[in-house]
């Protein structure tokens, strides 16, 4: 016989577990931890982890959930990855830097800027971020000591400012030195001009006497010489885009060198 003292809840919650316990003991030794006493005899402690114990935990009181707070819950979780997979699809980027984007972080990133700046942004912030910031981490930059709010600043300026596309690396460097310094900031320790009136008349100068020094060589040497040329005096300052559309018609292109460079900011 077995008398179970209580109030009336805890008495048939009572029942129950004694009743389990002469069930499984039928069956052979209980699955149990049990405490040893200096006697030599032991005694129940716990059961074993397992789902009665550890899905909700049996040693606390229910918890009421409220449905308000279910649904704060749900507004802070990221989109699934299968929605995300899709959208980068759709704005252009292959499927191993969607991967790496979703898998190894970067993602949140790259939402944030589209979030800030429009989903035209997209594009150019997932291969930054799933492929470029790689490089830049290899080349020992501390990138992650640029908060968000500087990343979406740095893309602004790249909108605002073209020609900053071409030093992003370096623009990333300086970020990462300072922290603290706005996007906009760093940049005009690199690049602080503008663009100087005549840039497109000395650009031509320096094209063609590039291209001088190539004499006797294929077409796209000599091109290349010019845009290099050019570039190191006016890189950070001028688009490439609009660098390369200059040195062409200074002195031609070679076969495919000119769309190269006009993808250059692409």
């Amino acid at each position: 016989m077995i008398v179970v003292w209580g109030p009336e809840a805890d008495t048939v919650t009572a029942f129950e577990e004694v009743h389990k316990r002469l069930v499984d003991a039928l069956d052979g030794v209980p699955h149990e931890t049990r405490q040893p006493f200096a006697d030599g005899h032991t005694d129940f402690e716990r059961i074993l982890p397992g789902p009665d114990r550890m899905y909700p935990d049996t040693d606390s009181p229910p918890t009421a959930i409220a449905r308000d707070r279910v649904e704060a819950l749900r507004r802070k979780l990221p989109p699934v990855p299968w929605d995300r997979e899709k959208r980068y699809a759709a704005a252009g980027l292959p499927r191993p830097t969607i991967h790496y984007l979703i898998r190894r972080g970067g993602a949140e990133l790259v939402d944030l800027v589209a979030q800030s700046l429009g989903e035209g942004s997209l594009r150019r912030a997932g291969f930054f971020f799933g492929e470029r910031l790689k490089a830049l981490q290899r080349a020992g930059i501390d990138v992650g000591a640029i908060s968000p709010k500087r990343w979406v600043e740095l893309f602004a300026l790249l909108e605002e400012r073209p020609a900053a596309r071409d030093i992003a690396g370096d623009l990333v460097s300086a970020m990462a030195a300072a922290p603290d310094r706005t996007a906009a900031e760093c940049f005009a320790t690199l690049r602080p001009q503008p663009p100087p009136p005549d840039w497109e008349r000395r650009a031509r100068e320096l094209a063609r006497a590039a291209h001088r020094r190539c004499a006797g060589k294929p077409r796209a040497a000599g091109w290349r010489s010019g845009m290099g040329a050019v570039l190191r005096t006016l890189r950070g300052i001028v688009p490439a885009r609009e660098i390369a559309e200059v040195v062409e018609r200074a002195v031609g292109a070679g076969e495919g060198e000119a769309a190269s460079a006009l993808e250059m900011e692409a």
